[in-house]
């Protein structure tokens, strides 16, 4: 009969009965089974919420989308009506603007315009005061703020007009006050799309990775 242990932690506590009442233990070995570290936690985590975070990316990329393209109605409704004010005052200044400064000096004048006018390409330098009305020579008879000017009410009107477009497209996002300017407000709006959209790029790819070790 083999002999009695001491300690018996190594031992399942199995009383196995015999004839004679004689008992034994049953040797065993343990199965080690190692708790998860932090960082499989930490990926497992990572892993369940990919799905959801994705999902809660492309909800933001539909607004971020949709915002874009009330910025951009709203670009071109502005545009537009800069154009069509700069247009009405060419045709002013070339009918009858004109005609009164040929009245005045008794020779022929022409209206020319500069490459500002009305330059939307280049709003930030654009301007509907870059034009002049000339004689046959190329001397200046009349101009905005300058020689022969005479505060023409109609004239104020449009480029005050047009003026109040250009700011509304440019008014940089500096104070909380400042919040109307379209181009900033569709530069930022781009910026913010092209970031989640790399995020979730990130975040989708690395279901694929991190799938493997999980």
């Amino acid at each position: 009969m083999g002999q009695w242990k001491d300690d018996h932690s190594q031992y399942l506590d199995e009383w196995v009965s015999f004839p004679y009442e004689i008992k034994r233990y049953q040797e065993w070995e343990p199965v080690y089974t190692p708790f998860p570290s932090e960082d499989d936690v930490l990926a497992q985590e990572m892993y369940d919420a990919i799905e959801g975070k994705v999902e809660n990316l492309e909800e933001y990329l539909a607004q971020i989308i949709y915002y874009l393209g009330q910025l951009t109605l709203k670009l071109n409704a502005i545009e537009y009506y800069m154009t069509k004010a700069a247009d009405q005052m060419k045709i002013y200044l070339d009918s009858t603007k004109v005609i009164e400064i040929e009245q005045i000096y008794n020779e022929p004048c022409s209206l020319i315009t500069g490459s500002t006018y009305n330059d939307l390409v280049n709003i930030n330098t654009a301007t509907l005061t870059d034009w002049r009305i000339i004689d046959s020579t190329g001397n200046t008879k009349y101009q905005y703020l300058g020689i022969g000017w005479d505060n023409d009410p109609i004239i104020i009107k449009y480029i005050g007009d047009w003026d109040f477009g250009k700011d509304y497209l440019i008014h940089p996002l500096i104070t909380f006050d400042g919040t109307y300017g379209i181009y900033p407000n569709i530069d930022v709006y781009t910026k913010a799309k092209t970031t989640i959209e790399g995020t979730k790029d990130k975040i989708s790819d690395s279901e694929e990775v991190l799938e493997d070790y999980i």
